[in-house]
């Protein structure tokens, strides 16, 4: 037992359970901020960044409120990864997480100890009592930054005793002067905690145990920036080639900055401008020295990338060059899974897609039918395909959202995109069943009379009519568009009813043949049914309208 306490006593041991749950904190408070915030990061990424200096700004922002540059990193590649943003864009974007990521480092300086049991007992009420999903979502927020401080003053006592102990504080003293050295332990301590924040807060509490001396965290700190790059190299390897350079220009930002820098860390200039700063809050110690040289190293480094983004993507080109291959585009890129208002809306715009093949599919449809031009059918079956296979991928990649990220508002959304794609699956599948009768058609040999052909044209105009409104509706989430649907597909029943009664009178005027009668019927009963389907997707329109 005795064995035991000590284990649990020591350095490592409490270290360890201190950056738990300053891990734990921190991951409250990113996921709090990103699920209170997610609609209007939705609409940053929506919005095309031509000016770099902007994008480098936007990715400050961002980088502050997801508290993770390497998160935003990797959602950039995924956005390159779909073809929504150029690499210029995604650069700029990038030079600015870098910036945002040393915001973190600042928190860390400030001791709200006094107000942890505050910050935890108001954060845990508004959580578990309040059913309002955003004030619950700021009570998240609220909790993860008790665990946050509660965390650091944990990782700050367990490495007290560290004063004391020789041989820790000769291995310290060890890595002054040998700059490569320091920086290849930030990138192993990067690496190894995989989170460049856990990896500033020892470097920062070591400081500020006075421990760890500025000129010794310095080349640690540009160890801990590259290491951080690898997780985006490693997001990068299944992506397209723009994500792939975009991975390579974050690798190339830290290390051109750490080349740079180096020079004037050796001479130990960098460290007396850090110590001789009278920047707010500054002082002697150690740890608000860290931050402070971390946050000046980026943006320093920024400067010097932000006026040279295009000759530096241009070399980048270099290593990975174009092919003749034509490159596949993913909107359903799994790095959009951890920001569910994005990841959504890129299921949104893939569902408009399956849409408006669905529709092309009813046309092409239409003229095999009616005016028999059946050689346009190779394509009807083509985009068939992709219909059924764009259902499943949708499906798939909603129902993959971590649940621990979801508000109560986007799952609802998603378990209506899911049954609106299941609508357009069956629109298309009722399409089908209508290029099949035209086959059948042509091969027989067969043809509508002149009334049929007729009313087959009025109900096919009719059909086209509510399956165009309930398109516009769902694109534009427009409630009169959605009841103009709703009001075609009532006509197409009853117009339905009236063209089989019809039918019935040819039949017993023996004016019709049996075979184009069952044809007739048929395609009759597929237009009614994507009626109705187009009726369900104006239905969902109202419906989310009304739940706002």
């Amino acid at each position: 037992m005795t064995f035991l306490t000590n284990i649990l006593s020591s350095v490592p041991a409490q270290l360890a359970s201190a950056i738990f749950i300053f891990l734990f904190g921190l991951h409250f408070l990113a996921e709090g901020l990103k699920n209170a915030t997610q609609d209007h990061l939705k609409l940053f990424f929506d919005k095309a960044i031509k000016n770099r200096v902007f994008g480098a700004i936007f990715g400050t922002i961002i980088t502050g409120l997801t508290q993770s540059s390497t998160a935003v990193t990797v959602m950039t590649i995924g956005f390159v990864n779909a073809g929504l943003m150029t690499l210029l864009q995604a650069a700029s974007i990038i030079v600015g997480a870098n910036i945002g990521t040393t915001l973190t480092g600042h928190m860390m300086t400030i001791r709200f100890d006094a107000f942890v049991p505050i910050l935890m007992m108001v954060g845990g009420l508004m959580f578990l009592f309040v059913k309002k999903e955003g004030t619950r979502q700021w009570g998240m927020v609220l909790f993860g930054f008790a665990l946050f401080f509660i965390g650091l003053t944990g990782m700050s006592d367990a490495m007290r005793p560290l004063r004391d102990a020789q041989a820790f504080i000769d291995l310290i003293l060890w890595l002054d002067g040998r700059i490569l050295l320091g920086i290849l332990v930030g990138a192993g301590i990067s690496g190894l905690l995989n989170s460049s924040t856990a990896s500033k807060g020892i470097i920062i509490m070591l400081a500020y145990q006075d421990i760890l001396t500025l000129n010794i965290a310095l080349p640690i700190i540009y160890g801990v920036n590259i290491g951080t790059c690898f997780t985006a190299l490693l997001s990068s390897i299944q992506a397209n080639k723009n994500a792939k350079r975009a991975a390579l220009f974050h690798l190339l930002f830290s290390v051109v900055g750490t080349l740079i820098f180096i020079p004037i860390t050796i001479n130990g200039w960098f460290a007396n401008f850090v110590i001789n700063l009278n920047w707010p809050g500054n002082t002697d110690y150690a740890a608000v020295q860290v931050a402070n040289a971390h946050t000046f190293f980026n943006i320093a480094t920024a400067f010097v990338f932000l006026p040279i983004l295009t000759p530096v993507l241009k070399f980048i080109n270099l290593f990975i060059k174009d092919d003749d291959s034509k490159e596949i585009l993913n909107p359903l890129d799994t790095r959009f899974l951890d920001n569910p208002a994005i990841a959504f809306d890129q299921a949104f715009k893939e569902s408009l897609r399956m849409h408006d093949l669905a529709i092309t599919n009813l046309e092409i449809a239409s003229d095999a039918l009616l005016r028999k031009k059946t050689n346009k059918l190779h394509k009807f079956f083509a985009n068939e395909k992709k219909i059924n296979q764009l259902e499943y991928e949708i499906s798939d990649f909603l129902t993959s959202i971590p649940a621990e990220h979801l508000t109560e508002s986007i799952s609802a959304k998603i378990a209506s995109m899911i049954k609106i794609t299941s609508d357009i699956e069956r629109i298309g599948d009722h399409a089908k069943n209508i290029a099949e009768a035209a086959q059948e058609l042509k091969e027989t040999e067969l043809s509508f009379s002149e009334v049929a052909f007729n009313e087959l044209t009025t109900m096919f105009k009719q059909t086209f009519a509510a399956v165009k409104a309930a398109y516009n509706s769902f694109e534009e989430n427009d409630i009169q568009q959605a009841a103009v649907t709703i009001a075609y597909e009532n006509e197409i029943d009853l117009l339905e009813e009236q063209l089989r009664d019809h039918h019935i009178d040819r039949l017993n005027k023996k004016t019709c043949r049996p075979r184009c009668g069952l044809i007739f019927l048929d395609t009759l009963s597929n237009l009614e049914r994507i009626g109705d389907h187009s009726k369900n997707i104006a239905e969902y329109v109202i419906k989310s309208n009304s739940a706002v």
